[in-house]
């Protein structure tokens, strides 16, 4: 594995969030970074769908490909390695990297010890199974049609509540700060500037995780 490094790679952490916008916005999305990958060599063994997950775009020469984010390159892949993992050996301090993996997984691939200004926190929201479960003891001593109806119709919000505002597929794991709004996945809001629920500027963000 070769390191490139873009002259332009200069992303700015804060080890809670990223106050720089990408150095290749263009290519923010996943759908826009896998199209690159269109006339990628099949004698490779890395799929083009991981590496664009990882945030790696192809520039059409060779083998080579460059994270949207950071600006830094990576060739000369070998079968055995792992987009992400080779992505936080050879530039741990990525924002994307750091937003989608978090602190605790760079660590576990570099050996070291980092700990983010601010701990990465759990948000405690009251999931489905436990209302559905609450229910169910209720419904044996007095059966209410209208209380299941209500309980699935909250169940469904609860389960919505929990989805990216964006994509409605990921579930939410970033906080924007200084707003604090909570409304979009790591993949998502890696490609934001502003917050999209107040429109203030994103100076930082903090990873979170449902529990």
């Amino acid at each position: 594995m070769e390191l490139q490094l873009s002259t332009t790679a200069k992303c700015s952490c804060l080890g809670l969030g990223r106050t720089k916008s990408p150095v290749h916005p263009e290519y923010a999305s996943y759908d826009a970074r896998l199209h690159t990958f269109a006339t990628w060599p099949k004698s490779i063994p890395q799929r083009k769908e991981q590496l664009a997950d990882a945030g790696f775009y192809y520039i059409g020469k060779g083998d080579q490909t460059f994270c949207y984010y950071c600006g830094v390159g990576l060739k000369d892949w070998e079968p055995e390695n792992d987009p992400w993992e080779q992505h936080a050996k050879w530039f741990s301090k990525c924002c994307y990297l750091l937003m989608v993996q978090g602190q605790d997984y760079v660590n576990k691939i570099t050996g070291q010890d980092i700990s983010p200004l601010f701990k990465e926190e759990t948000v405690q929201i009251e999931g489905a199974d436990s209302v559905i479960s609450n229910d169910k003891s209720n419904t044996d001593k007095k059966a209410n049609l209208k209380e299941i109806i209500a309980l699935k119709e909250e169940n469904r919000k609860l389960k919505e509540a929990r989805l990216c505002k964006i994509c409605m597929d990921q579930e939410i794991a970033i906080v924007f700060l200084p707003c604090g709004h909570l409304a979009t996945c790591a993949y998502c809001a890696s490609s934001l500037t502003y917050c999209l629920m107040c429109r203030q500027e994103i100076k930082a963000t903090v990873r979170t995780f449902l529990s």
